[in-house]
């Protein structure tokens, strides 16, 4: 679902802009433009909750990823363990946090992109022959 909203969002963001200037021509490439910066502003709003999540509530994000990381490493060798061990330091965390931001912007930005290239092949004038 979270896939269907990004899309749609780079959809929306096309209908809002036709509405607001009429007469323009919003190509799939201008509809992949303006719904980049939709994901771009999404993106915004999520790493603020995100980062404003895990301020205050990161104590409960870091046990529960604990939790499921020495679930997956008990039957694994040393050399998983000892990785294990370092991502569970502060700065361990830092780079899961930094890599989980990266991997989101990236859906972000492309998957707005995508719905707005759509949006603005889907919104393009049929040629009537």
């Amino acid at each position: 679902m979270f896939f269907f909203w990004l899309l749609a969002g780079g959809a929306i963001a096309v209908v809002l802009y036709r509405r607001r200037t009429p007469g323009a021509s919003v190509t799939p490439a201008l509809g992949s433009r303006i719904g980049a910066l939709a994901g771009l502003a999404g993106f915004a709003i999520f790493a603020a909750l995100f980062s404003g999540q895990m301020l205050f509530a990161g104590g409960t994000f870091r046990a529960m990823v604990e939790e499921k990381l020495k679930q997956q490493v008990a039957s694994s060798d040393q050399a998983t363990q000892e990785l294990m061990q370092r991502m569970l330091t502060p700065e361990g965390m830092a780079v899961m946090v930094t890599l989980v931001l990266v991997v989101f912007f990236v859906l972000f930005v492309l998957l707005g992109a995508a719905g707005g290239a759509l949006g603005g092949f889907l919104g393009q004038p049929r040629k009537r022959e």
